[in-house]
C-alpha cells in the first residue's frame, strides 16, 4: 500500500489500534496556537497549505501532539517567511543556562536517563544523549571528570561554556530492547552528561518501565522547525500511542507559547485579537451550531434541499459562517437515509467544519481513528456503540483538501411533535460526524 509521507495515514494497519473515545478538555495554550494560525492566516502571513507542508516534514511527527505539531510548523514558516527571524525565536527563549556542574553522583548508584521531554529548553539541541537510552536504568560506573557543556557550546561561541560532570553508565541489553533475545550478562556502556541522570529510588521507582523502544533510522530534514525532537518518522507506535493519550505536553505548550511571545514582542499579532479568536472557538463549541442546522432541516423541507445542495449558502441564511476561518472551505451536508449512513474523517490530518461544530474530539485526530474509518469503518461505528443494518451501506467521506463535511441524521420516529429545543437536545456533535445517530431520551 502507497503511502505519501508520516501524515498520510488512511488504512495502514501498523496504525490500528483501539480508539480513545475519552473526552481531552483543551489548555489555553492550544486554544492560542489555533488563534495564532486563524489570525496569521487572515493577515496573509501563512496559509493552511504552508502548515501541512511544515507539518508533514516535522522529524518528530507521531511523538509530538497536535498542537505541538501546529505550533513547531507555524514556527518554521515564520522563520522562512521573514516574519521573525531564528534569532529572534533562540532570544525569546533566553540563552542555554551556563552550568558549572559539581559530582553528585557516586559509582555503583543506580539512575534513570531523563526522557528528551524532560528537557527546560525546547529548541533542537546538539545532544550527545542517544534517544535509545532515554528513560533507561543503569548503574554509574566510572566518573570521568567535568568537560565542557557540548550544548551550550553548539549555540554559543562567543562566551566560555560551562563544565558539566560526566559519568560512564553501563545498562543491560535486556533492558533496553524488549521482545528480543539477550543474553543476561551482555550490556553498554555510554557517557551521560549529569544533568541527564536523576537518581532511581527503588521503592517509589518500582512500576516505572525501565524498557525503552527505539527504532532508530536517519532523516534528513531542510526545514528547521526550532524544535527539540530527535525521534524520526519511524517512531515505534507504542510511543505514538503514549503521547496521543497523554494530554499534558510541556515541551509543546512551550513552543506555542514562545511562537506567541515572539509574534506579540515583533507586533505581528495583538493578544486582544488572539483572546478574541480563543473566546468565539470556546463559544462556537458551546452553541454547536450544526444542531440548528439539522433542527431547521428537519422543520423546513425547503431549507433542507438548499443545504444540501450549497452548505455555505443555507448556513448563511442562519447568520452562520461555515468557511474555516484560516482558509476559504466548501461546506458539504451528506444526508443520512434508510438505505445510507455517512461517516467522516481526515486520514491526511484532521480537517473539521469547526466554524460550525467547535474544536475537534481527541479522538477525531488520532492516528487510530484517521486509519482506521477508511479501512474497517464498521468496526470503528461499533467502537462508538453504533451498529448499522447489514442492508444499509456505508459511506466515508475523506475531507482531504478544500471541503469540511457535515452529516444530516435521520429525524427520529416519534419526534414529530415535538419543538425545537427537544430535537436539538438529540443532535449530538458525535451524530454530526457519523459516529452516532439521533436517540430519543
Amino acid at each position: 500500500m502507497t503511502s505519501t509521507g508520516i501524515h498520510d495515514i488512511g488504512g495502514l494497519e501498523e496504525e490500528f489500534g483501539p480508539i480513545d473515545l475519552r473526552e481531552h478538555g483543551y489548555q489555553l495554550w492550544e486554544m492560542q496556537v489555533h488563534a495564532t494560525l486563524v489570525l496569521l492566516s487572515q493577515q496573509g502571513l501563512l496559509t493552511t497549505d504552508e502548515l501541512r507542508r511544515s507539518v508533514e516534514a516535522l522529524p518528530g511527527h507521531t511523538s509530538m501532539t497536535y498542537y505541538h505539531r501546529w505550533a513547531a510548523g507555524m514556527t518554521a514558516i515564520c522563520i522562512e517567511r521573514g516574519t521573525f527571524s531564528a534569532a529572534d525565536l533562540n532570544l525569546a527563549h533566553g540563552e542555554p543556562e551556563k552550568m558549572i556542574g559539581q559530582q553528585s553522583l557516586v559509582v555503583g548508584q543506580v539512575v534513570r536517563v531523563r526522557r528528551e521531554d524532560s528537557r527546560v529548553r525546547w529548541r533542537k539541541p546538539h545532544l550527545r544523549t542517544p534517544g535509545y537510552l532515554f528513560g533507561a536504568v543503569g548503574v554509574v560506573e566510572r566518573f570521568l571528570g567535568c568537560f565542557h557543556n557540548p550544548e551550550e557550546k553548539a549555540f554559543s561561541s562567543n562566551q566560555e561554556p560551562g563544565t558539566q560532570p560526566l559519568y560512564l553508565v553501563a545498562f543491560k541489553n535486556k533492558d533496553l530492547w524488549k521482545g528480543m533475545e539477550m543474553h543476561g550478562e551482555d550490556g553498554i556502556t555510554a557517557e551521560i552528561y549529569q544533568p541527564w541522570l536523576d537518581i532511581v529510588d527503588e521503592q517509589n521507582d518500582a512500576n516505572e518501565d525501565t524498557k525503552v523502544v527505539r527504532d532508530i533510522q536517519v532523516v534528513s530534514s531542510k526545514v528547521d522547525h526550532g524544535d527539540h525532537v530527535h525521534d524520526t518518522r519511524y517512531e515505534t507506535e507504542a510511543e505514538a500511542l503514549r503521547r496521543e493519550t497523554v494530554h499534558d505536553d510541556p515541551i509543546g505548550k512551550t513552543t506555542g507559547e514562545v511562537l506567541l511571545k515572539v509574534l506579540l514582542e515583533k507586533k505581528v499579532l495583538d493578544i486582544n485579537k488572539i483572546q478574541e479568536v480563543v473566546e468565539k472557538m470556546d463559544s462556537t463549541g458551546k452553541m454547536l451550531l450544526g444542531q440548528q442546522l439539522v433542527v431547521r432541516a428537519w422543520t423546513d423541507p425547503e431549507f433542507k434541499q438548499r443545504l444540501l445542495d450549497d452548505g455555505n449558502a443555507a448556513a448563511e441564511e442562519l447568520g452562520m459562517v461555515a468557511s474555516n476561518a484560516n482558509a476559504p472551505t466548501k461546506f458539504l451536508v451528506m444526508e443520512n437515509t434508510l438505505s445510507t449512513h455517512h461517516l467522516i474523517v481526515c486520514t491526511l490530518c484532521s480537517c473539521y467544519p469547526s466554524s460550525i461544530l467547535g474544536m475537534a474530539p481527541s479522538w477525531y485526530k488520532s492516528r487510530s481513528y484517521r486509519a482506521r474509518a477508511i479501512r474497517e469503518p464498521r468496526k470503528v461505528l461499533l467502537e462508538f456503540g453504533l451498529i448499522l443494518p447489514k442492508e444499509m451501506s456505508l459511506v466515508v467521506h475523506d475531507s482531504t483538501a478544500d471541503c469540511r463535511y457535515m452529516v444530516l441524521p435521520k429525524r427520529p420516529k416519534g419526534t414529530e411533535g415535538w419543538g425545537e429545543k427537544e430535537l436539538m437536545g438529540i443532535v449530538t456533535r458525535d451524530c454530526l460526524l457519523g459516529v452516532a445517530v439521533p436517540r430519543q431520551k
